[in-house]
């Protein structure tokens, strides 16, 4: 309906001033971006910042250009355009890592003083005409982090959303601050400090409402939810995340609806649903495929990958690697996707070879989220299943599998004790290694008190966790019984004498 009356509107531009052209063209863009056709939406925005004058609002709108790139997978234009925004409104973007680090030490003091003293530093501030700078540059250091979220990393990821929010605490009770503090809920989860995240994820929900604003409410939840799934409380994140996605269904905003319920899959799988995390998986990468979300058509890939046990099918994972994006973390997780699918058809030297350029990645990128720390498991998994498959008289090569194996999941257990959705598996690769390995004690310490404890604690009512728990054990227990391990010594010696 409002589209229709923005295209009467249309029709009756001429002799009409730059202003009314403006409010149509954007108006125009506001329900294209809602409906999820982001190629349309971008031409009448571009047409906006042609007419625009002034530097407040040609930042707006470029505000809205880089937003619609993001949300088409295009990173590197989006945020481009948020930065040419910023600049316009007279704020300095970092251009280096020791820019970049300086600047965060100095949000970070700013912040826990805030923190400290919010009596003293909150709120000070009148909203007046001149404060509308200071909110726009809010919005728009806080669409920079959920850009730079997946592609630049943590510090400039921190740097500009700890703008964002010390920028917002200088007035009280604004979207803008909803935001910012919504925006706090998966920023904490970085670093990860889960209490405030669940804390602020709170507030900024609570903010929203008061304002009654619907849209803000519904994504407020989403990153709630964010926060309550990072810190394992699945079934506290799978509610909110249900919410926010009827609320966004609502409001009409496809991009956000599909993010929850990306969520919404994610969290059936560690609950151990996996057939409902298949289905949604499924059906969101198809519903991104139709409306151009690179994010929900490919990272969904990795949810559906793990609950069926790689059992996706090749040419949608094919596609979904040939069309990558500037989004790292949506292409991290795509070829994660498919290690996972060649580990299930027992190609093990591919799987690996996939896995490895993940994780590289992943170090390369300087990207630590809850979303791309299980590449590195999931790698030692396909090492081990390689030496497993490799014959006992290689020893050069059975070395070489062995020492990359023990190097992954080093770096594995050291992010799955921030990240701990994944401790559990990481526990597992460890015992099972130091089983191959002939430390009996401390792999048997490992299956019987750590993975068993972790996952009890943890993944509560994950029914698939506990059953291959069982299945790992009983394995491992075979595998160091010392009546095996001899006739495994000995069919090794004639091997090597009959060859």
């Amino acid at each position: 309906m409002a589209e229709q009356f923005y295209r009467i509107a249309e029709k009756d531009l001429n002799n009409r001033d730059k202003t009314y052209k403006v409010a149509v063209f954007e108006g125009i863009g506001d329900v294209l971006m809602l409906r999820g056709k982001y190629q349309e939406a971008t031409e009448y925005y571009k047409h906006c910042h042609k007419l625009v004058v002034s530097k407040y609002e040609k930042a707006r709108i470029d505000g809205k250009i880089g937003e619609l790139a993001f949300k088409t997978g295009n990173v590197k234009i989006a945020s481009k355009a948020i930065i040419n925004g910023l600049e316009s409104l007279d704020h300095k973007v970092p251009q280096n890592n020791l820019s970049f680090f300086t600047k965060l030490l100095l949000e970070t003091f700013k912040q826990i003083l805030n923190s400290l003293f919010p009596n003293i530093f909150i709120g000070k501030k009148i909203i007046n005409h001149n404060a509308r700078i200071d909110l726009l540059a809010v919005h728009l250091f806080g669409k920079l982090a959920y850009v730079w979220w997946f592609e630049r990393g943590n510090i400039p990821t921190l740097w500009a959303h700890l703008k964002q929010m010390n920028t917002a605490e200088k007035y009280t009770n604004t979207l803008e601050l909803g935001q910012a503090y919504s925006n706090h809920a998966p920023v904490m989860t970085m670093v990860p400090f889960f209490s405030r995240a669940i804390e602020y994820g709170r507030k900024g929900v609570e903010i929203r409402c008061k304002l009654k604003n619907l849209w803000g409410e519904a994504q407020g939840l989403h990153f709630h939810g964010v926060a309550l799934y990072c810190a394992t409380q699945y079934k506290a994140a799978l509610f909110k995340f249900k919410k926010s996605y009827q609320l966004l269904e609502r409001t009409g905003d496809r991009w956000e609806a599909n993010a929850a319920k990306y969520h919404i899959a994610s969290t059936l799988y560690r609950l151990g649903q996996l057939t409902e995390a298949m289905k949604i998986s499924e059906s969101l990468h198809y519903e991104g495929r139709a409306i151009g979300d690179q994010f929900a058509s490919g990272a969904i890939l990795n949810v559906w990958s793990k609950a069926s046990e790689g059992d996706v099918p090749a040419e949608i994972i094919k596609r979904e690697l040939k069309h990558a994006s500037s989004d790292k973390q949506r292409n991290i997780e795509v070829m994660q996707a498919e290690g996972i699918r060649l580990l299930k058809e027992n190609e093990w030297l591919l799987a690996v070879e996939r896995l490895e350029k993940a994780w590289s990645l992943v170090k390369l990128s300087g990207l630590r989220t809850e979303y791309i720390t299980s590449v590195p498991i999931w790698l030692t998994y396909g090492l081990r299943k390689q030496l497993e498959n490799t014959e006992v008289w290689d020893k050069s090569k059975r070395e070489n599998i062995l020492k990359r194996a023990k190097t992954t999941i080093k770096y594995s257990r050291q992010l799955a004790r921030k990240f701990k959705n994944n401790l559990p598996h990481a526990q597992r690769e460890y015992a099972f290694l130091m089983a191959i390995m002939g430390k009996t004690k401390k792999a048997k310490r490992y299956f019987a008190r750590q993975s068993g404890k972790i996952t009890a604690a943890h993944n509560k009512g994950v029914r698939k966790d506990l059953k291959l728990e069982k299945t790992m054990r009983g394995l491992a227990n075979a595998l160091i019984q010392p009546t095996v391990r001899i006739c495994a010594i000995v069919s090794g010696i004639i091997l090597i004498i009959i060859f």
